[in-house]
């Protein structure tokens, strides 16, 4: 298994990658709901493929956390709706991407605060900078 850094690098050139394709077919004139719908197609047979492949039992879904997997799959749903219409009207999409994957600022103050994750210098000045360029590229625009 990869270290989580090599991995997160992974993950970071294959959203690339998807909002590249994204945005060629967005010039050919597909709407962000068509995004999401045909792509969910594909997606859904490479999980069973994947759980098939690998064997995966899944974990039993209780009725306590089915709730908190349906409000997770409703906010990624819009969240991801909402990002392709502004990557549809974005002058750029790396400006769009940029400032919604900074998401990662909220991510690290709230895991801090629920579930006591140590924030350390390191990781304050990358927030900072994370801050410092979602600046620069807002004033850009």
């Amino acid at each position: 298994m990869l270290p989580w850094f090599s991995t997160s690098l992974i993950v970071m050139g294959i959203l690339s990658v998807q909002d590249i394709i994204h945005r060629y077919l967005m010039k050919k004139g597909y709407n962000a709901i068509d995004l999401v719908i045909y792509g969910l197609l594909p997606t859904m047979v490479c999980i069973g493929v994947y759980i098939y492949l690998k064997n995966i039992q899944l974990t039993k879904l209780t009725l306590q956390t089915s709730g908190w997997f349906i409000a997770s799959g409703i906010l990624s749903f819009y969240g991801f709706l909402l990002l392709r219409q502004a990557q549809i009207l974005s002058p750029n999409i790396g400006y769009v991407s940029a400032i919604a994957y900074s998401s990662v600022l909220f991510t690290v103050v709230l895991t801090a605060l629920l579930f006591k994750d140590r924030i350390d210098k390191y990781g304050f000045a990358g927030a900072m900078l994370v801050v410092a360029g979602i600046y620069l590229i807002s004033i850009s625009n």
